[in-house]
Protein backbone atom coordinates (compact mmCIF):
# COMPACT_ATOMS: atom_id res chain seq x y z
CA UNK A 1 0.00 0.00 0.00
CA UNK A 2 1.29 3.33 -1.03
CA UNK A 3 0.86 6.56 0.99
CA UNK A 4 -1.46 8.48 -0.43
CA UNK A 5 -0.58 12.60 -1.05
CA UNK A 6 -3.31 14.42 0.12
CA UNK A 7 -3.07 18.35 -1.72
CA UNK A 8 -2.26 19.23 -5.14
CA UNK A 9 0.20 21.51 -4.07
CA UNK A 10 2.32 19.24 -1.33
CA UNK A 11 5.38 19.74 -3.53
CA UNK A 12 5.46 23.20 -3.72
CA UNK A 13 5.13 23.60 0.20
CA UNK A 14 3.21 20.83 1.92
CA UNK A 15 4.08 22.75 5.85
CA UNK A 16 1.59 25.23 4.71
CA UNK A 17 -0.77 23.35 2.43
CA UNK A 18 -1.76 20.01 4.76
CA UNK A 19 -4.04 20.59 7.19
CA UNK A 20 -4.21 18.27 10.17
CA UNK A 21 -6.71 16.22 8.63
CA UNK A 22 -4.82 15.77 5.83
CA UNK A 23 -1.66 14.48 8.55
CA UNK A 24 -4.55 12.30 10.73
CA UNK A 25 -5.42 10.48 7.22
CA UNK A 26 -1.50 10.41 6.51
CA UNK A 27 -0.70 8.49 9.75
CA UNK A 28 -3.60 6.00 9.70
CA UNK A 29 -2.40 4.75 6.25
CA UNK A 30 0.67 4.54 7.33
CA UNK A 31 -0.08 2.65 10.35
CA UNK A 32 -1.57 0.17 8.01
CA UNK A 33 0.95 -0.14 5.69
CA UNK A 34 3.35 -0.78 8.33
CA UNK A 35 0.73 -2.78 10.64
CA UNK A 36 2.49 -0.64 13.77
CA UNK A 37 -1.12 -1.35 15.39
CA UNK A 38 -0.65 -4.80 15.61
CA UNK A 39 2.87 -5.07 16.45
CA UNK A 40 4.13 -5.42 20.25
CA UNK A 41 7.80 -6.02 21.99
CA UNK A 42 7.74 -8.68 25.08
CA UNK A 43 3.60 -7.83 24.87
CA UNK A 44 3.75 -4.21 25.10
CA UNK A 45 1.69 -2.55 22.01
CA UNK A 46 4.55 0.55 22.06
CA UNK A 47 2.83 2.20 19.04
CA UNK A 48 -0.40 1.89 20.40
CA UNK A 49 0.48 3.69 23.57
CA UNK A 50 2.52 6.57 22.38
CA UNK A 51 0.99 7.34 18.71
CA UNK A 52 -1.11 10.44 19.80
CA UNK A 53 1.94 11.49 21.90
CA UNK A 54 4.25 11.08 18.48
CA UNK A 55 1.49 12.81 16.49
CA UNK A 56 1.21 15.48 18.98
CA UNK A 57 5.28 16.65 18.14
CA UNK A 58 4.74 15.92 14.73
CA UNK A 59 1.90 18.40 14.24
CA UNK A 60 3.63 20.68 16.85
CA UNK A 61 6.79 20.71 14.61
CA UNK A 62 4.65 21.30 11.58
CA UNK A 63 3.61 24.27 13.59
CA UNK A 64 -0.19 23.57 12.45
CA UNK A 65 -1.63 25.16 16.05
CA UNK A 66 0.79 27.95 16.75
CA UNK A 67 1.91 28.19 19.77
CA UNK A 68 1.15 25.89 22.74
CA UNK A 69 0.63 27.34 26.40
CA UNK A 70 3.33 27.52 28.05
CA UNK A 71 3.85 25.69 31.73
CA UNK A 72 5.92 28.16 34.21
CA UNK A 73 9.03 26.03 35.38
CA UNK A 74 9.27 25.23 39.21
CA UNK A 75 12.37 25.80 41.80
CA UNK A 76 14.09 22.75 43.23
CA UNK A 77 12.65 23.26 46.65
CA UNK A 78 9.05 22.92 44.68
CA UNK A 79 9.98 20.30 42.87
CA UNK A 80 11.09 18.38 46.05
CA UNK A 81 7.99 19.11 47.98
CA UNK A 82 5.83 17.70 44.80
CA UNK A 83 7.85 14.35 45.22
CA UNK A 84 7.69 14.01 49.13
CA UNK A 85 3.82 14.88 48.79
CA UNK A 86 3.22 12.10 46.18
CA UNK A 87 5.51 9.74 48.64
CA UNK A 88 3.09 10.66 51.38
CA UNK A 89 0.14 9.32 49.01
CA UNK A 90 1.77 6.26 47.89
CA UNK A 91 1.69 5.53 51.62
CA UNK A 92 -1.49 7.12 53.22
CA UNK A 93 -3.74 6.90 49.83
CA UNK A 94 -2.80 3.56 48.31
CA UNK A 95 -6.33 1.43 49.42
CA UNK A 96 -10.00 1.56 50.84
CA UNK A 97 -11.63 -1.17 52.44
CA UNK A 98 -13.88 -2.54 49.83
CA UNK A 99 -14.07 -5.57 47.77
CA UNK A 100 -16.33 -6.92 45.03
CA UNK A 101 -17.13 -3.18 43.32
CA UNK A 102 -20.01 -2.73 41.18
CA UNK A 103 -17.35 0.00 39.23
CA UNK A 104 -14.20 1.04 39.29
CA UNK A 105 -13.49 4.29 38.35
CA UNK A 106 -10.64 6.23 36.42
CA UNK A 107 -11.72 9.96 37.16
CA UNK A 108 -10.55 13.06 35.43
CA UNK A 109 -7.48 14.49 38.07
CA UNK A 110 -7.84 17.89 37.03
CA UNK A 111 -10.93 18.51 39.35
CA UNK A 112 -12.89 22.19 39.06
CA UNK A 113 -13.84 23.99 42.44
CA UNK A 114 -16.88 23.42 43.18
CA UNK A 115 -17.83 25.49 46.20
CA UNK A 116 -15.17 24.55 48.96
CA UNK A 117 -14.27 21.46 47.61
CA UNK A 118 -13.23 20.48 44.03
CA UNK A 119 -15.29 17.91 42.04
CA UNK A 120 -14.53 15.64 38.71
CA UNK A 121 -17.40 17.03 36.67
CA UNK A 122 -17.54 13.43 35.14
CA UNK A 123 -17.80 11.11 37.24
CA UNK A 124 -18.56 12.37 41.08
CA UNK A 125 -21.98 12.13 40.09
CA UNK A 126 -22.40 9.06 38.69
CA UNK A 127 -20.53 6.99 41.27
CA UNK A 128 -23.15 7.94 43.51
CA UNK A 129 -25.54 6.02 41.89
CA UNK A 130 -24.17 3.16 42.68
CA UNK A 131 -23.64 1.38 46.15
CA UNK A 132 -19.73 0.04 46.02
CA UNK A 133 -17.46 2.32 43.71
CA UNK A 134 -13.85 2.79 44.08
CA UNK A 135 -12.23 5.78 42.33
CA UNK A 136 -8.81 5.98 41.34
CA UNK A 137 -7.08 9.46 40.82
CA UNK A 138 -3.67 9.99 38.51
CA UNK A 139 -1.55 12.93 39.96
CA UNK A 140 -2.50 16.26 38.33
CA UNK A 141 1.07 17.91 38.12
CA UNK A 142 2.27 15.95 40.91
CA UNK A 143 -0.31 16.56 43.79
CA UNK A 144 -4.15 16.43 44.17
CA UNK A 145 -6.48 19.00 44.66
CA UNK A 146 -8.68 18.96 47.34
CA UNK A 147 -11.04 19.04 49.61
CA UNK A 148 -13.11 16.45 47.31
CA UNK A 149 -16.74 15.25 47.94
CA UNK A 150 -15.66 11.44 46.23
CA UNK A 151 -15.87 8.39 48.40
CA UNK A 152 -13.43 5.40 48.18
CA UNK A 153 -11.02 7.47 46.70
CA UNK A 154 -7.98 6.02 45.85
CA UNK A 155 -4.44 7.68 44.66
CA UNK A 156 -2.61 5.94 41.85
CA UNK A 157 0.70 8.13 43.32
CA UNK A 158 2.02 4.79 45.07
CA UNK A 159 2.00 3.25 40.93
CA UNK A 160 3.66 6.02 39.50
CA UNK A 161 6.44 5.84 42.24
CA UNK A 162 6.94 2.78 42.07
CA UNK A 163 6.98 2.29 38.17
CA UNK A 164 9.64 5.03 37.95
CA UNK A 165 11.96 3.28 40.03
CA UNK A 166 11.37 0.26 38.12
CA UNK A 167 12.67 2.52 35.12
CA UNK A 168 14.97 4.25 36.68
CA UNK A 169 16.60 0.99 37.90
CA UNK A 170 16.89 -0.53 34.42
CA UNK A 171 18.27 3.04 32.91
CA UNK A 172 21.01 2.69 35.37
CA UNK A 173 21.63 -0.70 36.41
CA UNK A 174 20.75 -3.18 33.47
CA UNK A 175 21.94 -0.82 31.04
CA UNK A 176 22.64 -3.31 28.74
CA UNK A 177 18.39 -4.49 28.94
CA UNK A 178 17.20 -1.25 28.23
CA UNK A 179 19.60 -0.79 24.98
CA UNK A 180 18.24 -3.96 23.77
CA UNK A 181 14.95 -2.88 24.16
CA UNK A 182 16.14 0.62 22.25
CA UNK A 183 17.77 -1.16 19.58
CA UNK A 184 14.41 -3.39 18.81
CA UNK A 185 11.77 -0.17 18.98
CA UNK A 186 14.08 1.96 16.67
CA UNK A 187 14.57 -0.50 13.82
CA UNK A 188 10.53 -1.14 14.26
CA UNK A 189 9.14 2.33 14.56
CA UNK A 190 11.98 4.54 12.26
CA UNK A 191 10.88 3.57 8.41
CA UNK A 192 7.45 4.47 9.52
CA UNK A 193 7.66 7.95 10.97
CA UNK A 194 10.47 8.59 8.15
CA UNK A 195 8.04 8.13 5.95
CA UNK A 196 5.34 10.26 8.15
CA UNK A 197 7.82 12.85 8.65
CA UNK A 198 8.59 13.53 4.85
CA UNK A 199 4.77 13.35 3.34
CA UNK A 200 4.01 15.95 6.43
CA UNK A 201 7.41 18.02 5.11
CA UNK A 202 8.69 18.24 8.82
CA UNK A 203 11.80 17.82 11.12
CA UNK A 204 11.89 15.50 13.68
CA UNK A 205 14.47 13.44 16.19
CA UNK A 206 14.34 9.89 16.15
CA UNK A 207 15.76 9.28 19.26
CA UNK A 208 13.22 11.76 21.14
CA UNK A 209 10.73 9.40 20.03
CA UNK A 210 12.98 6.16 20.56
CA UNK A 211 13.52 7.18 24.36
CA UNK A 212 9.34 7.88 25.02
CA UNK A 213 8.28 4.26 23.89
CA UNK A 214 11.84 2.49 25.27
CA UNK A 215 10.67 4.67 28.46
CA UNK A 216 7.20 3.58 28.29
CA UNK A 217 8.20 -0.64 27.51
CA UNK A 218 9.91 -0.39 31.17
CA UNK A 219 6.74 1.40 32.96
CA UNK A 220 3.68 -0.68 31.03
CA UNK A 221 5.57 -3.95 32.80
CA UNK A 222 5.50 -2.45 35.93
CA UNK A 223 2.50 -0.67 35.87
CA UNK A 224 0.62 -3.77 34.49
CA UNK A 225 1.33 -5.80 37.10
CA UNK A 226 0.31 -3.06 39.67
CA UNK A 227 -2.66 -2.55 38.28
CA UNK A 228 -3.51 -6.19 37.85
CA UNK A 229 -3.57 -6.87 41.38
CA UNK A 230 -5.88 -3.57 42.01
CA UNK A 231 -8.37 -5.34 39.58
CA UNK A 232 -8.20 -8.31 41.11
CA UNK A 233 -8.59 -6.68 44.54
CA UNK A 234 -11.74 -4.91 44.04
CA UNK A 235 -13.02 -7.27 41.30
CA UNK A 236 -14.98 -4.59 39.42
CA UNK A 237 -18.30 -5.57 37.45
CA UNK A 238 -17.43 -2.69 35.21
CA UNK A 239 -14.57 0.08 34.72
CA UNK A 240 -15.40 3.40 34.44
CA UNK A 241 -12.97 6.00 32.82
CA UNK A 242 -12.41 8.97 31.32
CA UNK A 243 -9.87 10.33 29.34
CA UNK A 244 -9.40 6.77 28.04
CA UNK A 245 -5.72 7.67 25.93
CA UNK A 246 -4.55 8.16 29.41
CA UNK A 247 -1.26 5.22 29.65
CA UNK A 248 -2.89 4.06 32.88
CA UNK A 249 -6.44 3.35 31.60
CA UNK A 250 -4.86 2.13 28.02
CA UNK A 251 -3.05 -0.50 30.58
CA UNK A 252 -5.93 -1.11 32.53
CA UNK A 253 -8.64 -1.64 29.68
CA UNK A 254 -6.47 -4.20 28.48
CA UNK A 255 -5.97 -5.65 31.31
CA UNK A 256 -9.84 -5.89 31.48
CA UNK A 257 -10.21 -7.01 28.30
CA UNK A 258 -8.51 -10.28 29.27
CA UNK A 259 -10.83 -10.83 31.99
CA UNK A 260 -13.74 -9.97 30.51
CA UNK A 261 -14.83 -6.83 32.82
CA UNK A 262 -16.51 -3.86 30.49
CA UNK A 263 -14.98 -1.03 30.14
CA UNK A 264 -16.47 2.51 29.42
CA UNK A 265 -15.25 5.97 28.71
CA UNK A 266 -17.05 8.88 29.22
CA UNK A 267 -16.81 11.87 26.52
CA UNK A 268 -15.08 14.70 28.26
CA UNK A 269 -14.21 17.08 25.38
CA UNK A 270 -14.78 16.74 21.45
CA UNK A 271 -13.86 14.01 19.71
CA UNK A 272 -13.81 14.57 15.26
CA UNK A 273 -11.77 13.26 12.50
CA UNK A 274 -8.70 14.66 13.68
CA UNK A 275 -8.11 13.73 17.36
CA UNK A 276 -5.04 10.63 17.19
CA UNK A 277 -6.91 9.25 20.35
CA UNK A 278 -10.46 8.47 18.40
CA UNK A 279 -9.12 7.45 14.74
CA UNK A 280 -7.52 3.99 13.31
CA UNK A 281 -7.10 2.40 10.80
CA UNK A 282 -10.74 0.45 9.46
CA UNK A 283 -11.21 -3.20 10.66
CA UNK A 284 -8.87 -3.13 13.70
CA UNK A 285 -8.81 -4.21 17.59
CA UNK A 286 -7.30 -2.28 19.85
CA UNK A 287 -7.50 -4.04 23.26
CA UNK A 288 -5.99 -0.75 24.61
CA UNK A 289 -9.45 1.19 23.54
CA UNK A 290 -12.70 0.92 25.75
CA UNK A 291 -15.05 -1.74 24.87
CA UNK A 292 -17.89 1.29 25.24
CA UNK A 293 -18.01 5.48 24.52
CA UNK A 294 -20.43 7.18 25.76
CA UNK A 295 -21.11 10.50 24.23
CA UNK A 296 -23.15 13.80 24.63
CA UNK A 297 -25.33 13.01 22.33
CA UNK A 298 -26.02 11.13 18.91
CA UNK A 299 -23.91 13.84 16.82
CA UNK A 300 -20.62 12.73 18.34
CA UNK A 301 -20.90 9.05 17.42
CA UNK A 302 -20.32 8.90 14.07
CA UNK A 303 -17.27 12.15 14.47
CA UNK A 304 -14.42 9.81 14.81
CA UNK A 305 -13.88 6.48 13.59
CA UNK A 306 -13.40 4.73 16.67
CA UNK A 307 -12.00 1.29 16.85
CA UNK A 308 -15.36 -0.48 18.39
CA UNK A 309 -18.49 -1.70 16.65
CA UNK A 310 -20.99 1.01 16.19
CA UNK A 311 -23.22 0.13 18.54
CA UNK A 312 -20.94 0.33 21.42
CA UNK A 313 -20.80 4.17 21.27
CA UNK A 314 -23.67 5.23 22.89
CA UNK A 315 -24.98 8.67 23.55
CA UNK A 316 -25.96 9.82 27.48
CA UNK A 317 -25.80 13.36 27.73
CA UNK A 318 -23.32 15.35 29.87
CA UNK A 319 -24.92 15.68 33.71
CA UNK A 320 -22.85 18.07 34.55
CA UNK A 321 -23.44 20.79 31.67
CA UNK A 322 -27.55 20.13 32.32
CA UNK A 323 -27.40 20.56 36.23
CA UNK A 324 -25.17 23.70 35.99
CA UNK A 325 -27.48 24.98 33.08
CA UNK A 326 -30.52 24.93 35.47
CA UNK A 327 -28.75 27.39 37.44
CA UNK A 328 -28.57 30.21 34.43
CA UNK A 329 -30.88 29.49 31.92
CA UNK A 330 -33.19 31.65 33.88
CA UNK A 331 -31.06 34.56 34.01
CA UNK A 332 -32.46 37.52 31.79
CA UNK A 333 -29.99 38.66 28.76
CA UNK A 334 -27.75 41.81 29.36
CA UNK A 335 -29.59 44.67 28.58
CA UNK A 336 -27.04 45.25 25.43
CA UNK A 337 -26.09 42.29 23.23
CA UNK A 338 -23.05 40.44 24.84
CA UNK A 339 -20.42 39.52 21.90
CA UNK A 340 -18.29 36.95 24.22
CA UNK A 341 -15.27 35.49 22.60
CA UNK A 342 -13.95 32.03 23.86
CA UNK A 343 -9.94 32.68 23.54
CA UNK A 344 -7.33 29.55 23.26
CA UNK A 345 -3.85 30.46 23.46
CA UNK A 346 -2.56 29.40 19.44
CA UNK A 347 -5.67 31.52 17.94
CA UNK A 348 -5.49 34.21 20.61
CA UNK A 349 -3.25 36.72 19.02
CA UNK A 350 -5.86 36.99 15.80
CA UNK A 351 -9.08 36.57 18.06
CA UNK A 352 -8.04 39.41 20.55
CA UNK A 353 -7.08 41.35 17.62
CA UNK A 354 -10.34 40.86 16.06
CA UNK A 355 -12.05 42.02 19.16
CA UNK A 356 -10.43 45.30 19.29
CA UNK A 357 -11.43 45.36 15.63
CA UNK A 358 -15.09 45.33 16.24
CA UNK A 359 -15.17 47.16 19.88
CA UNK A 360 -14.21 50.18 17.39
CA UNK A 361 -17.20 49.07 14.70
CA UNK A 362 -20.10 48.22 17.20
CA UNK A 363 -22.40 50.58 18.32
CA UNK A 364 -21.90 50.85 22.09
CA UNK A 365 -25.38 51.49 23.26
CA UNK A 366 -26.56 48.20 21.20
CA UNK A 367 -24.12 45.62 21.92
CA UNK A 368 -20.67 44.46 24.96
CA UNK A 369 -17.93 42.71 23.93
CA UNK A 370 -16.41 39.98 26.99
CA UNK A 371 -13.51 38.39 26.44
CA UNK A 372 -13.39 35.10 28.34
CA UNK A 373 -9.21 33.98 28.34
CA UNK A 374 -8.32 30.31 28.69
CA UNK A 375 -6.98 29.44 31.85
CA UNK A 376 -3.63 29.06 30.15
CA UNK A 377 -3.67 33.08 29.19
CA UNK A 378 -4.39 34.66 32.41
CA UNK A 379 -0.70 35.17 33.36
CA UNK A 380 0.87 36.52 29.98
CA UNK A 381 -2.28 37.81 27.97
CA UNK A 382 -1.35 41.42 29.28
CA UNK A 383 1.54 40.90 27.31
CA UNK A 384 0.92 38.84 25.07
CA UNK A 385 -2.18 40.59 23.44
CA UNK A 386 -0.74 44.66 24.74
CA UNK A 387 -3.54 46.08 22.23
CA UNK A 388 -6.07 44.05 24.53
CA UNK A 389 -5.14 45.13 27.35
CA UNK A 390 -5.29 48.96 26.48
CA UNK A 391 -8.44 48.69 24.57
CA UNK A 392 -10.70 48.69 27.66
CA UNK A 393 -12.57 45.65 26.50
CA UNK A 394 -14.04 43.43 29.52
CA UNK A 395 -11.26 40.89 29.75
CA UNK A 396 -12.38 37.54 32.33
CA UNK A 397 -9.05 36.32 33.42
CA UNK A 398 -9.80 34.49 36.72
CA UNK A 399 -11.69 31.83 38.09
CA UNK A 400 -14.24 33.17 39.70
CA UNK A 401 -16.99 34.33 36.99
CA UNK A 402 -18.13 31.38 35.56
CA UNK A 403 -18.64 30.44 32.17
CA UNK A 404 -22.08 29.00 31.66
CA UNK A 405 -23.26 32.79 33.21
CA UNK A 406 -21.65 34.21 30.17
CA UNK A 407 -23.38 31.91 28.22
CA UNK A 408 -26.19 32.67 30.33
CA UNK A 409 -26.32 36.49 29.82
CA UNK A 410 -25.10 36.68 25.81
CA UNK A 411 -26.02 36.67 22.60
CA UNK A 412 -23.27 35.65 20.66
CA UNK A 413 -20.19 33.85 21.45
CA UNK A 414 -17.12 33.68 18.42
CA UNK A 415 -14.17 31.05 18.61
CA UNK A 416 -12.02 29.10 16.47
CA UNK A 417 -9.31 26.10 16.74
CA UNK A 418 -11.59 23.81 18.95
CA UNK A 419 -13.09 24.05 22.26
CA UNK A 420 -15.84 22.41 23.57
CA UNK A 421 -16.99 25.40 25.00
CA UNK A 422 -18.60 26.64 21.78
CA UNK A 423 -20.67 23.29 21.84
CA UNK A 424 -21.79 24.43 25.24
CA UNK A 425 -22.73 27.57 24.04
CA UNK A 426 -24.73 26.15 21.22
CA UNK A 427 -26.76 24.56 24.29
CA UNK A 428 -27.34 27.96 25.69
CA UNK A 429 -28.88 29.03 22.45
CA UNK A 430 -25.97 31.98 21.02
CA UNK A 431 -25.22 32.80 17.82
CA UNK A 432 -21.96 31.11 17.34
CA UNK A 433 -19.20 32.54 14.50
CA UNK A 434 -15.99 30.55 13.79
CA UNK A 435 -12.73 32.45 12.68
CA UNK A 436 -11.77 30.17 9.95
CA UNK A 437 -8.19 30.28 10.17
CA UNK A 438 -6.65 27.60 11.80
CA UNK A 439 -10.28 26.04 13.04
CA UNK A 440 -9.99 22.02 12.91
CA UNK A 441 -12.53 20.68 10.42
CA UNK A 442 -15.39 19.71 13.10
CA UNK A 443 -15.77 23.55 13.85
CA UNK A 444 -15.79 24.39 10.31
CA UNK A 445 -18.33 21.47 9.63
CA UNK A 446 -20.78 23.56 12.19
CA UNK A 447 -20.65 26.28 9.83
CA UNK A 448 -20.90 23.91 6.73
CA UNK A 449 -24.60 22.29 8.32
CA UNK A 450 -25.58 25.90 9.47
CA UNK A 451 -25.17 25.37 13.23
CA UNK A 452 -22.47 28.66 12.97
CA UNK A 453 -20.91 31.47 10.68
CA UNK A 454 -17.19 31.59 9.56
CA UNK A 455 -15.31 34.84 9.05
CA UNK A 456 -11.92 35.87 8.14
CA UNK A 457 -11.90 39.27 9.08
CA UNK A 458 -13.47 42.03 12.18
CA UNK A 459 -15.39 43.33 8.86
CA UNK A 460 -16.72 39.90 7.91
CA UNK A 461 -18.21 39.35 12.04
CA UNK A 462 -19.85 42.52 11.81
CA UNK A 463 -21.59 41.77 8.77
CA UNK A 464 -22.65 38.64 10.12
CA UNK A 465 -23.77 39.62 13.80
CA UNK A 466 -25.98 42.01 12.18
CA UNK A 467 -27.71 39.63 9.57
CA UNK A 468 -27.80 36.94 12.17
CA UNK A 469 -31.28 35.83 14.06
CA UNK A 470 -31.43 36.40 17.48
CA UNK A 471 -31.24 32.80 18.95
CA UNK A 472 -31.07 29.06 17.83
CA UNK A 473 -31.61 26.04 19.20
CA UNK A 474 -29.31 23.26 19.00
CA UNK A 475 -29.25 21.62 22.42
CA UNK A 476 -30.79 18.21 21.27
CA UNK A 477 -28.36 17.95 18.58
CA UNK A 478 -25.59 18.59 20.83
CA UNK A 479 -26.14 16.88 24.12
CA UNK A 480 -29.00 14.83 24.56
CA UNK A 481 -30.98 15.39 27.53
CA UNK A 482 -31.51 13.57 31.36
CA UNK A 483 -27.96 12.84 31.06
CA UNK A 484 -27.38 10.95 34.39
CA UNK A 485 -30.36 8.65 34.25
CA UNK A 486 -29.36 7.67 30.63
CA UNK A 487 -25.94 6.91 31.86
CA UNK A 488 -27.03 5.07 34.76
CA UNK A 489 -29.21 3.24 32.58
CA UNK A 490 -26.61 2.10 30.21
CA UNK A 491 -23.69 1.21 32.29
CA UNK A 492 -26.56 -1.20 34.27
CA UNK A 493 -27.22 -2.37 30.52
CA UNK A 494 -23.39 -3.07 29.87
CA UNK A 495 -22.93 -4.93 33.39
CA UNK A 496 -25.80 -6.98 32.54
CA UNK A 497 -24.99 -8.08 29.56
CA UNK A 498 -21.21 -9.07 30.69
CA UNK A 499 -23.36 -11.33 33.11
Amino acid sequence: MTVVIFNDNIGRGAKECMNTLDCINCLLQVEEKYHLPEDDIDGFSYWIFHREAFMAKMLENKDHYGASYQVGGLSAWARLKLRCGMMKNAVFHKSVPLINADLMVFNHERRVRSGDRFDCIYTDEIAKCFSNVVVFERPYKQQHLRPVGTDNLVYTDRIEVLATISLLFHKVVLKNGYERIREQVRTKIKPACDEIAQVMQVDYDIEEIVTMMSDGYFLYQRKKELFDAEIKKYQPKAILEVVGDNVDCMIVNELAAAQNIPTIELQHGVTGREHTAYNYPEGITVKQFPQYFFTFSPYWCTEARYPIPPDHCRAVGFPHLERNAERFLGIEKDAKKIILFISQKPVGKELSDIAVELERKIDKNVYRIIYKLHPGEYDSWKTDYPELAKNGIEVIDNYETELYYLFAISTYQIGGLSSTAIFEGLYFGLQTFIYREKAVSFLLSLCEQGYAGAFDSAEELYRLIHESADTSENAAVFWKEKALENMKNEIETVIDSAG
